[in-house]
Order: C-alpha cells, then structure tokens, then sequence
C-alpha cells in the first residue's frame, strides 16, 4: 500500500511560465498598494495641528486606524474614507483646496 502511494508523482496544471507571470503581477499589485498605503500615511501626518483642530477631526485617531488597517486588513477602505472625507474638511481648514499632493 505505502509503495503504491510513493509511486504517485503530482503533476501541476499550471505550467512554470504562468506561476511565473502571476507571481510578477501579484507583487507588482502588492508594491502599489504599499506605495498608496505609505503615501497615505504622509497625507495624514502633513496637514499642521490646528488644520487638524479647525476641522474638528483628530489626527492621532487617524494615525491609529491608519496603524489598524495595516494590522487587521481594513487599510483600503480606512485609506479611502480618510482621502475622500476626511483629508478635504482637514485642507479646507488648512486653506488649501483639492487633492493637491
């Protein structure tokens, strides 16, 4: 029985080629969302304290769901709620106007 099993080879249905190609696709995929995750980070921690005041929001908050999207797996959609709703109250109190990097 247990020369039988040895017997068996497993023969992949994914040639070397395509593992190859989405392996490269999958960590072109995981830089980028790397880059935007930092560069998000950057947006948060670049507008002064009193921007952050004036808008009534706080930074320190953002800095630690930022910390816990990375951790838990939320970073995108904590990423894109603070782009789209928070970061334009913190520019506009700041005096800046649109998404300006």
């Amino acid at each position: 029985m247990l020369a039988q099993l040895a017997d068996v080879t497993y023969e992949s249905s994914v040639d070397g080629g395509a593992a190859a190609g989405i392996l490269i696709v999958y960590a072109i995929v995981s830089i980028a969302y790397l880059v935007f995750y930092i560069w998000t980070l950057l947006q948060i921690l670049k507008p002064s304290d009193a921007a952050w005041q004036a808008s009534g929001q706080n930074k320190g908050l953002w800095v630690g769901l930022w910390v816990f999207g990375l951790v838990c797996g939320f970073g995108l959609i904590i990423a894109l709620v603070y782009l789209f709703a928070i970061r334009p109250k913190v520019q506009a109190a700041e005096g800046g106007a649109g998404y300006s990097a």
